[in-house]
């Protein structure tokens, strides 16, 4: 029995080896330019250790909040405010930012995430993914934590979002201030108090095309 485990152990580990040699391979053959699409191979093996480097302990947390409006109120304004500038306000990933990254942005409302436990959302939002644009947003305290597992509340509910509730969080995108200004030379001119604004003006919402 021992020595059957210790046989597939080696080849799990030849097979992890293979896939990262072939992985840095592909690297060194295009370049270090994010222009291109990744490769197959590459999300593959990307993918492949982003499983192993999270712990199981991890991946089998318990959302420990509760799910009610309130959550998923919250858990929107955070997203629309720190999340939306890459990943867009409804997740697809389809923003300036998000499809100039390497790897792309996910589309975050399909299966390939949605199928992630909430523990494995949680571990990726607290703790980042190294050698990609997601940052670590852990703060290392039991508020920073609440806030992430909101966040999780919100993920899941991505593929239901309404254009209502699209809209609603363009307001909570945070904003430039070349963006401000226009938006309150305009709000000036409406009330009666400024000029007219120039020509091509209009609000800008940051996270949002």
């Amino acid at each position: 029995m021992t020595k059957r485990v210790g046989k597939w152990l080696v080849i799990a580990f030849a097979l992890v080896g293979v896939a990262a040699v072939a992985g840095a391979l592909a690297f060194l053959s295009s370049g270090i330019s994010a222009r291109p699409e990744p490769s197959a191979v590459e999300a593959a093996v990307a993918g492949r250790l982003r499983a192993l480097a999270i712990p199981s302990s991890a991946k089998n947390l318990r959302n420990p909040v509760s799910l009610d409006d309130e959550v998923i109120e919250a858990g929107m304004a955070h997203w629309a405010d720190h999340c939306a500038l890459c990943h867009a306000n409804n997740g697809d990933g389809q923003t300036e930012i998000g499809r100039g990254l390497y790897p792309r942005a996910p589309d975050m409302r399909l299966p390939a995430t949605q199928e992630f436990t909430d523990g494995t959302l949680f571990y990726i939002i607290e703790n980042g993914v190294k050698l990609t644009g997601m940052p670590a947003w852990g703060t290392g305290t039991p508020e920073g934590e609440q806030e992430s597992w909101k966040l999780v509340h919100f993920i899941r509910q991505l593929p239901k979002l309404t254009p209502e509730q699209i809209e609603r969080m363009e307001a909570m995108n945070p904003r430039s201030p070349e963006s401000s200004s226009e938006e309150e030379e305009i709000r000036r001119f409406l009330e009666g108090e400024g000029a007219a604004p120039k020509p091509g003006t209009k609000p800008k919402h940051g996270g949002h095309e």
